[in-house]
């Protein structure tokens, strides 16, 4: 059996195919503190599900930056007890069978293009608004190259929180996050800002606010990558309340208005198993 995956920041899921077009009811565990913690209790849940001697391959996504040779987290804000674990190596140890992993937005972005929202795209930007924020473009079903990795969610939208001369400390003291994307429309800045989660806040403008703050992040990803479709998940936009996808689209829509044509922007439809239709993707080349 093929042995799926998504970690995140809150959740850990878990599944398995065995002939990379389905897949077996994934299993749910709370993402543990460390990575030690969390290979631990990956492998004995996967041994709930087979024998470790019939893994042919473990396939999925982790949230954050990964380094060049996908061996290490460079940067994860939300799971900073992964943050330069060896991973591969811990996950190694555990089994010999072969291990891909990649962002768990790409993967997650993957599954959308082709079982949900991006079937029939050529170019598709999907985005995650979440606890953090991400993404990918993908070509032709298949992830864009990348040097290291996408990370749209760090890309700055305001600039005037950022002193260049002492660009050190706007890191340290937050005033780099503040000034990015993700500082303004996650789900984990959201809290910072109200002192709430996401689903007490019922207020109609601070939905419309992040509507717009999510469309000008869309409309810059949409220059940077010219796509023809852009699918848009994560709980922050398919949970309830949810930054309403026709507000993003309006918005997109009067910015980009010199465009000849703006690409159609959905809203994801795989929900929060989306990583492991991705995961399945990525484990097909093995079959």
């Amino acid at each position: 059996m093929r042995i799926l995956f998504d970690i995140g920041g809150s959740k850990m899921r878990i599944s398995g195919t065995t002939d990379g077009e389905e897949f077996i009811e994934p299993i749910i565990q709370k993402t543990p503190i460390t990575a030690e913690e969390g290979v631990d209790l990956f492998f004995k849940v996967v041994e709930d599900i087979i024998e470790l001697d019939e893994i042919e391959g473990i396939w999925g996504g982790i949230t954050g930056v990964w380094d060049k040779d996908r061996c290490k987290l460079s940067y994860s804000p939300n799971m900073p007890g992964w943050v330069n674990k060896p991973i591969r190596e811990l996950f190694s140890v555990r089994s010999e069978a072969p291990f891909v992993v990649e962002n768990d937005a790409d993967v997650v972005g993957l599954g959308e293009v082709h079982f949900g929202a991006g079937r029939g795209s050529e170019i598709c930007v999907y985005m995650t608004i979440s606890t953090g924020v991400g993404g990918a473009r993908i070509v032709n079903g298949e992830l864009d190259r990348a040097f290291v990795g996408f990370e749209p969610g760090h890309h700055i939208i305001n600039q005037s929180e950022l002193d260049p001369k002492e660009l050190s400390r706007c890191l340290e003291d937050g005033r780099m996050y503040k000034a990015s994307l993700e500082g303004h429309i996650s789900g984990t800045a959201l809290k910072k800002a109200t002192g709430k989660d996401p689903v007490e806040i019922e207020d109609s403008e601070v939905w419309e606010k992040l509507a717009f703050q999510s469309a000008v992040g869309i409309y810059n990803a949409i220059l940077f990558w010219s796509p023809d479709t852009v699918v848009v998940g994560g709980s922050m936009v398919v949970g309830s309340p949810d930054i309403p996808i026709d507000r993003i689209r309006h918005y997109v829509q009067k910015l980009a208005h010199f465009l000849p044509s703006v690409p159609e922007i959905k809203k994801a439809e795989l929900g929060a198993i989306g990583g492991i239709y991705g995961a399945m993707v990525l484990s097909r080349p093995l079959g």
